[in-house]
């Protein structure tokens, strides 16, 4: 499913599997510039629609060279699921992400539901004892807004972001992923 933001459009392209990892791999190898999705969701991995290569055409996008890059691609990664998830209905009814240390020490996170948006503040393992959440409603604005606040907590651990990991997490059976949204080595 694509969608516009300067235009107010979706569009749901239906197309079999093999031949779009195949197109997808072929142009992000080939096609120097080629823009990978900034995320995917796949609804159930037991069902038809999922039989393909599994991935083995995946080509990942390059990590992030700075933090100029990884700035802008979590916004737009957060301003298009907080725009987005809701549509999804309860093909994806939600995704948990986290962006942490490659240490694991610390984290901040949120959520994106058909209902809300929400931000849970800085945790810092073995000392943060209470964290405060705040929902935002759906929609781009709330996502940039989010953005921002999860921006100022990671820029403050004083890292790179080739130090920085991040997750994504969906009830079974979906599956999601931010391909170049934060293009950086999940782990």
């Amino acid at each position: 499913m694509e969608r516009d933001l300067r235009r107010s459009t979706v569009t749901l392209r239906i197309q079999p599997a093999e031949a779009a990892e195949n197109e997808e791999y072929s142009n992000a190898r080939y096609m120097p510039g080629w823009e990978h999705e900034l995320w995917s969701a796949t609804p159930d991995e037991g069902g038809d629609a999922y039989r393909s290569l599994i991935g083995m055409m995946f080509f990942h996008a390059p990590n992030v060279t700075g933090w100029d890059e990884f700035e802008a691609t979590v916004r737009d990664l957060f301003v298009s699921l907080a725009a987005d998830v809701p549509a999804l209905g309860d093909r994806a009814p939600h995704i948990l992400w986290t962006l942490t240390t490659e240490s694991g020490d610390r984290e901040v996170s949120g959520l994106f539901k058909k209902e809300y948006v929400s931000l849970q503040g800085e945790v810092v393992f073995n000392f943060t004892v209470d964290v405060d959440t705040t929902e935002f409603p759906t929609g781009p604005e709330s996502g940039r807004r989010v953005a921002e606040t999860a921006l100022a907590i990671v820029r403050g651990w004083g890292l790179e972001p080739e130090q920085l990991r991040y997750y994504l997490y969906t009830p079974a059976p979906v599956r999601a992923w931010a391909q170049s949204g934060f293009r950086i080595e999940e782990k």
